[in-house]
């Protein structure tokens, strides 16, 4: 910190981007970890082309592999060992995906309780990064 300038390196790890996602697209990330509690909660499982991605704009894509260890770190989901297959989502060109399971229902509630939905647009916060 530089008087009223917080200086940022570039992040070079998962956990440190995951970080400034939350603190700079934290509706983005909320949207699509809401997704995935839902779609969680309603079948115990789920593949990652079950639900779209559709209305995030393309700069704000990232924050999906964020909300996936954000949720993951959480003990929220986790990864099927075995499961996987190609994705058959548009633009996905097969590329292979994991199912994720439910690991703890009740922590996944609580997620839901206390990040209520977001519906206001999602303001994009430029940075740079010395």
């Amino acid at each position: 910190m530089f008087g009223d300038v917080i200086l940022v390196s570039a992040a070079t790890t998962i956990a440190q981007v995951k970080d400034l996602q939350q603190a700079f697209k934290h509706a983005v990330l909320i949207r699509v970890a809401r997704k995935m509690v839902e779609l969680a909660l309603a079948a115990g499982e789920f593949w990652p082309d079950e639900y779209s991605i559709a209305e995030i704009a393309q700069r704000d894509k990232n924050c999906v592999g964020s909300a996936y260890n954000w949720l993951r770190g959480a003990k929220i989901i986790a990864r099927h060992p075995t499961e996987n297959r190609p994705s058959k989502a548009s633009g996905a060109n097969g590329r292979t995906i994991f199912k994720w399971v439910l690991c703890d229902r009740s922590l996944a509630e609580t997620f839901l309780r206390r990040n209520p939905e977001v519906n206001e647009p999602v303001a994009t916060v430029q940075t740079e990064f010395l």
